[in-house]
């Protein structure tokens, strides 16, 4: 199918959201500095601990006994000279403290018993925290029976300090119960009706998040005093506004709002990534923001922009010239003339045209552009796709914060349960696109920033050399996830990014005897220092992530290195050093048109296996691990074949497929060379049956003939 540039687009209003997308964006003009923001709160924690024991309590407990309390309350850590914030750190503290206090209560639970671990633990979100502040607490009492775990919230107006110990100071008038009960959505054959919220209503029972009124019930469970668990039912404040009170209405207001289902419509319009043009299905420039993940647009990966970008011709026979420069260029992949595959035509002009309108940038604000053919006489980049697969999003939802100047729309799930989000920026009437994320990435990211030496089962190593252990590897993940950064996927094609090195770990339970590659998590190097490409399979987040960890790299880079203690001996291959060489300068001269320019022997063994004959002479086998060298060294990753690699010197393994030199010991004389043959072959060469070793040495030249021809 043809791609070329659209001709127009239609504008897209969004409310006056995403006005970038209309067809002529406007000239830069200068604009008027925001004014400096009201400083939020900085939060940490402060945590009360505290055991208590048996002496401690007035009820009949048994010996023994003791409580283990411990609750994280907030903390404002830059409250500083700010009376209000200093009051609120003060009232967490109490209530921290008071919580403590009445932990003696639980040593009269029943069933408790000496040298049980009994715990009573709170941990707290922040869910909302504007002008008001609002907190979630949740309770885990582990005491007899199954752990309770309940939920209980606190909000507060930080610039007042005022404590909201119920819901009808958030309201302009009398608030009656009915009102927020017939706002409650109560699932349908749910065993809590109507009747049971009435029951249990209370004002005091809530929390706010940015977008809702939670009202919070309790539920007893087998005859419990106490609740065991808490139902959680929200109601939208934009049900209740014209309830609030003035503040709260203006919060509202001021906060992000939900796009409506018009402006998703007009967002999917303006992103389509194909239209039909007289019956030809076409490409929209839009589309290449859409083949890769970026935190920054000014670091998407350009070689998927251009991928399926819409052309400005493809080259003809009569742009032989043309062709013939690009053939030029080095890393060029094919040596062919217009019309053995598409060229793409793809000009700055075009590229710049629609990075300024979607992004308000142009390509020289990039900082990537490598890895696509350019000729700087035609100011043009060159692709080569045949098929036809432009970059999509699809808008199922978003939030426009219009006062920040923000929108965050984001894609239906997808079967992992992540989903595409893409993050928009004004810049004065237009909108641009900021950065465009995979929320698996996040996710992926928060497994490695958790990664413990307990969660890897197994480490899949290929080198001679130690592997790290998983308290080794655990550390250098932690590490390596503080350091994301935006980058192009590594590819196997012969480009610059291509996998060298990998290392891959099992994320399941130890000593299993077989690990299944949904637990893996893999781990991939190329020739660019200090960045690791890191991906898992079907059962941890979907993402794929790129860290820069020069501890990680290294670790990869050198795990194929071969150990200082096997390097050869030069005085035991002395006698066979000669014929070594010619062997291993044949193989250099045959291999990938004699590209590979030298060589090091990095391990010289004799192996089991030799053979005596009746006449008292012997043949022996000697292993000969032998380093290949190229120049340019980076050219030996792009040589590598049939289960070839490279050392972190870039020296290429596997390359010579005949590693034994076969030697004729007489009992009397020097040893004598005979044959380089495969490991396999040895055992296979009819010599058993053999008496002497002049019968041998025919056997032997007919192999080595035959395996010199085979290389």
């Amino acid at each position: 199918m043809k791609k070329r540039l659209l001709s127009g687009l239609a504008a897209l209003t969004l409310a006056a959201l995403l006005a970038a997308c209309a067809a002529e964006a406007p000239a830069p003009s200068e604009t008027t500095p925001p004014p400096e923001a009201e400083p939020s709160p900085v939060w940490g924690e402060q945590v009360f601990e505290r055991d208590y024991a048996v002496e401690e309590s007035t009820a009949n407990v048994p010996e023994g006994v003791v409580v283990s309390l411990r609750f994280v309350m907030p903390y404002i850590e830059n409250a500083g000279e700010n009376p209000v914030w200093q009051q609120l750190n003060e009232s967490f503290a109490g209530q921290g403290n008071e919580w403590l206090q009445k932990g003696r209560e639980y040593l009269g639970a029943p069933g408790l018993e000496p040298g049980g671990d009994y715990s009573v633990e709170s941990v707290y979100t922040i869910q909302r925290c504007d002008r008001y502040l609002s907190i979630r607490y949740q309770r885990t009492e582990a005491l007899a029976g199954e752990p309770a775990v309940t939920t209980s919230g606190a909000t507060f107006d930080l610039t007042t300090g005022q404590v909201f110990y119920s819901l009808e100071p958030l309201f302009q008038d009398v608030l009656e119960e009915g009102i927020l009960l017939d706002a409650v959505d109560i699932p349908a054959h749910s065993p809590y009706d109507r009747a049971y919220y009435e029951g249990y209503f209370s004002f005091r029972d809530f929390y706010l998040t940015g977008e809702h009124l939670v009202l919070l019930f309790p539920v007893y469970a087998d005859g419990a005093t106490s609740p065991t668990a808490t139902l959680e039912r929200p109601i939208p404040l934009s049900q209740l506004q014209e309830l609030l009170i003035p503040p709260l209405q203006d919060a509202l207001s001021e906060g992000p709002r939900a796009l409506s289902q018009e402006e998703i419509d007009r967002v999917n319009e303006a992103f389509a990534s194909w239209t039909e043009e007289n019956g030809v299905t076409i490409a929209t420039p839009v589309s290449g923001f859409f083949t890769s993940y970026y935190d920054d647009v000014t670091r998407l990966d350009f070689a998927a922009f251009l991928q399926y970008f819409p052309d400005d011709g493809t080259l003809s026979a009569g742009d032989e010239a043309e062709a013939a420069a690009l053939a030029a260029l080095p890393g060029y992949p094919w040596g062919i003339s217009p019309g053995s595959v598409p060229i793409h035509r793809i000009t700055r002009a075009s590229v710049d045209a629609a990075l300024e309108r979607y992004a308000g940038i142009t390509s020289a604000g990039l900082a990537d552009t490598s890895g696509v053919p350019y000729l700087e006489d035609c100011d043009a980049w060159y692709t080569f796709t045949s098929d036809f697969g432009p970059g999509m999003f699809v808008c199922a939802g978003g939030q426009v914060d219009e006062a920040a100047g923000t929108a965050l729309l984001w894609s239906e799930p997808w079967a992992n349960g992540h989903r595409a989000e893409l993050t928009l920026q004004k810049d004065g009437e237009n909108w641009h696109i900021r950065a465009h994320r995979n929320t698996a990435d996040q996710a992926l990211l928060e497994r490695l920033d958790n990664l413990t030496a307990e969660d890897i089962g197994y480490v899949s190593w290929y080198g001679s050399n130690e592997p790290p252990s998983a308290e080794e590897l655990a550390e250098l993940l932690r590490q390596a996830a503080e350091h994301p950064v935006d980058h192009a996927d590594f590819t196997l094609n012969g480009s610059a990014t291509d996998v060298v090195w990998t290392l891959d770990c099992y994320l399941a339970p130890k000593d299993q005897e077989t690990y299944s590659g949904d637990d893996a998590l893999y781990l991939q190097a190329g020739l660019e220092e200090n960045v690791v490409e890191v991906f898992g399979g079907a059962n941890l987040p979907g993402g794929r992530l790129h860290l820069e960890r020069e501890a990680l790299y290294q670790l990869l880079r050198t795990s194929l290195d071969t150990p200082d203690e096997l390097l050869a001996d030069p005085a035991s291959y002395a006698p066979y050093q000669d014929a070594i060489a010619a062997h291993l300068d044949r193989v250099c001269a045959s291999a990938w048109d004699g590209r590979y320019t030298g060589w090091d022997i990095v391990e010289f063994a004799r192996e089991d296996g030799w053979l005596g004959f009746t006449d008292g002479s012997t043949l022996e086998v000697y292993w000969v691990k032998s380093a290949f060298r190229t120049e340019p060294p980076e050219d030996a990753a792009q040589l590598l074949a049939g289960g070839m690699y490279v050392d972190s010197q870039l020296r290429a393994y596997g390359l010579d497929a005949n590693p034994l030199l076969v030697v004729a010991v007489p009992p009397e004389g020097e040893p004598c060379p005979l044959a380089f043959v495969p490991w396999d072959w040895w055992g296979e060469l009819p010599l058993a049956g053999l008496d002497t070793l002049e019968e041998a040495i025919p056997v032997l030249a007919q192999a080595g003939e035959l395996c010199a021809e085979l290389g």
